[in-house]
C-alpha cells in the first residue's frame, strides 16, 4: 500500500513539473544560454529557461541580465554587419512543431511587446535593433527578421558580445523575460552602435516600471497567432542607427507601445547595470 502511495505521488509530481516546463517560450535561434537545445551551453536548464526573469510556479527569480547563466563553452554563432536573420522560438510542449495543433497551449501570453537587441560589454549597455509588437514571440512563426545594422563593429570577446532577445508579456502576470545569445560579430565600422536601451519593466525591484503591452488582436490566449506583423517586418529590415538614424521610428517613446499602463515613462531605475543579485519578486507565472 505505501508503494502505490509512493508512486502515485511520484506520478503525480511529475505530472506537475511536465505541465510547469511546458510553460511560456524561449528563443531557440540563434541558440541561447542555458538552452537544453545549445550544445555549446556551459549549463543546460530544462526547467526554467523558458521562465521570466521574475521566477514563478517551480523557479526562482533570476538575475538580470541574460538570467545568470554562464557564457557557452564555445561560441559558435557568428552575424554579418547587415546580415538578415531569422529568430526562432522554442516552447518545449511543441517537439515536433509540423506536426503541432496550433490551438495548443504555448502559453505566449497573447503575445506583448518583443525586443532584439546587441551589446557589446555583456548586457550592461544595449542597442535595440529590431521590435515586434502584439504578436510575439509565437514558435509556429520562423521568420521573425532581424537585420544585424550595416555600420555594427566587429565583436569577438567571448561573454561580452550578446544577441539579446526580451519579452514583455500582453496578458497575465507582469512579467520581464530575457534570453541572451553568445555571438561574434563581423563589421567594418570602427565607431560603436548609439545606445538605444531595451524597455526595462515589470521586474521589481530592479525595474520598478509596470507595463502592459498591446496584444495580438486575432488571439484570445495562448494558441498560433497572427504572425510577424508586416509594418514591424519592414520597419526592422529599413532600420538604420547611427548618423541619419530612424531608429526612433521604430524604437520611439517605448512605455506607449502599452494598451494599459501604471507609468508611461521609464523608470529611472532602469538605470545600466550588471546586476547580479536575485529579484526578490516571487510572483508566480500565469500558465
Amino acid at each position: 500500500m505505501k508503494f502505490i502511495t509512493a508512486l502515485i505521488t511520484f506520478v503525480s509530481l511529475f505530472s506537475t513539473i511536465s505541465q510547469l516546463v511546458s510553460a511560456h517560450s524561449s528563443m531557440l535561434y540563434p541558440p541561447v544560454r542555458g538552452h537544453p537545445k545549445n550544445p555549446n551551453a556551459a549549463v543546460k536548464d530544462f526547467s526554467c529557461i523558458i521562465a521570466p526573469l521574475n521566477g514563478g510556479a517551480g523557479c526562482n527569480p533570476k538575475p538580470f541580465p541574460c538570467g545568470g547563466y554562464p557564457v557557452d563553452s564555445k561560441i559558435v554563432t557568428t552575424f554579418q554587419a547587415g546580415q538578415v536573420i531569422d529568430v526562432q522560438f522554442f516552447n518545449p510542449n511543441f517537439p515536433d512543431i509540423k506536426t503541432a495543433n496550433p490551438n495548443n497551449d504555448q502559453a505566449r501570453h497573447n503575445g506583448g511587446l518583443c525586443e532584439f537587441a546587441l551589446s557589446y560589454d555583456g548586457g550592461v549597455t544595449y542597442t535595440v535593433i529590431a521590435t515586434y509588437h502584439k504578436t510575439c514571440p509565437d514558435i509556429f512563426f520562423n521568420n521573425w527578421k532581424v537585420k544585424i545594422p550595416e555600420n555594427a563593429p566587429s565583436c569577438d570577446n567571448p561573454g561580452k558580445c550578446i544577441f539579446s532577445w526580451s519579452w514583455i508579456n500582453a496578458v497575465g502576470d507582469r512579467e520581464f523575460y530575457q534570453n541572451c545569445a553568445d555571438i561574434k560579430l563581423v563589421g567594418n565600422s570602427t565607431d560603436p552602435l548609439p545606445i538605444i536601451d531595451i524597455t526595462r519593466a515589470n521586474l521589481p525591484p530592479l525595474f520598478t516600471n509596470i507595463i502592459t503591452p498591446e496584444g495580438d488582436p486575432l488571439n484570445t490566449g495562448n494558441a498560433k497567432g497572427s504572425g510577424p506583423l508586416a509594418e514591424d517586418v519592414k520597419a526592422n529590415l529599413e532600420l538604420t542607427i547611427g548618423p541619419n538614424s530612424n531608429s526612433n521610428s521604430n524604437n520611439s517613446s517605448k512605455s506607449n507601445n502599452s494598451s494599459k499602463s501604471n507609468n508611461s515613462s521609464k523608470s529611472n531605475n532602469s538605470s545600466k547595470s550588471n546586476n547580479s543579485s536575485k529579484s526578490n519578486n516571487s510572483s508566480k507565472s500565469n500558465n
